[in-house]
């Protein structure tokens, strides 16, 4: 008797099991992510597929306005540059810039299929256990500083896309280049973060979490082929200083 009972409940078991990995399955391919042979792969919005690596550097965000008041870009951006060497230490107004901007990111959606943000539901990793800790880091921030610090952003972000326009490439290492992230970096955290692995690792996570596409058009760059949702999107992104829009121009695209 015991036994029968025994063998119902394991069957019971490995149903819910299937069920629950079925379930798991049909809501990641609802979203447009589908996993083969241990690796993920996820839908861009012109029909192709994209290997997605290094999940663990996804900014994680809330895609509903009712949770948006759980901060998860604010804990995500934090957790991701704590993995980033003594970046937190040692510069500070660069976190803060990358912080605050990954908040606006979420908020604003200035991301689209390819940009490297994922929802919680979809994250490998859970950073929650980091949100005192998070919020404890930006908490003394006066609200008129928060925008200063989120026009710094978006002045990195701006650049970085500049590089990758020019380049293929959003930041080099071992010494960051681009006429406008070198200025940008070297006023916001001195010349010899140029070369500091952990600015890198930093800048290399942050600017991966904004749309290409959406930057550029900020930027007036001619010719893009870009939803006009995105462009809606992108009305709140700051406009950029004439310096940053003429170094678009200082050199040939690499892209095309």
């Amino acid at each position: 008797m015991l036994t029968e009972i025994s063998t119902d409940l394991i069957n019971i078991c490995d149903e819910l099991i299937i069920d629950t990995n079925k379930s798991t399955k049909q809501n990641n391919e609802s979203q447009g992510v589908y996993s083969t042979n241990g690796r993920v792969y996820k839908k861009m919005d012109e029909g192709n597929f994209v290997r997605v690596k290094n999940q663990q550097k996804h900014l994680i965000i809330s895609d509903n306005f009712a949770d948006f008041k759980k901060n998860l870009s604010i804990i995500s951006s934090y957790s991701i540059l704590k993995q980033c060497g003594n970046v937190l230490q040692d510069h500070k107004n660069l976190c803060l810039a990358i912080i605050f901007t990954s908040r606006e990111i979420e908020l604003n959606k200035w991301y689209e299929s390819n940009t490297k943000v994922v929802t919680i539901d979809h994250s490998v990793y859970n950073p929650l256990d980091l949100e005192q800790e998070a919020l404890n880091y930006i908490n003394d921030i006066p609200s008129e500083d928060r925008i200063d610090y989120v026009e710094l952003g978006c002045n990195i972000l701006s650049a970085t896309k500049i590089n990758f326009l020019q380049t293929d490439h959003h930041v080099m290492s071992p010494t960051l280049e681009g006429f406008a992230l070198r200025e940008i970096i070297t006023k916001a955290c001195g010349y010899e973060s140029l070369k500091s692995k952990d600015v890198y690792n930093a800048l290399r996570a942050f600017c991966h979490w904004c749309s290409i596409r959406g930057i550029l058009h900020c930027l007036d760059i001619d010719g893009l082929k870009i939803d006009p949702a995105l462009i809606r999107s992108f009305e709140t992104f700051p406009e950029q200083p004439k310096w940053i829009k003429d170094t678009v121009f200082a050199r040939m695209p690499a892209v095309v």
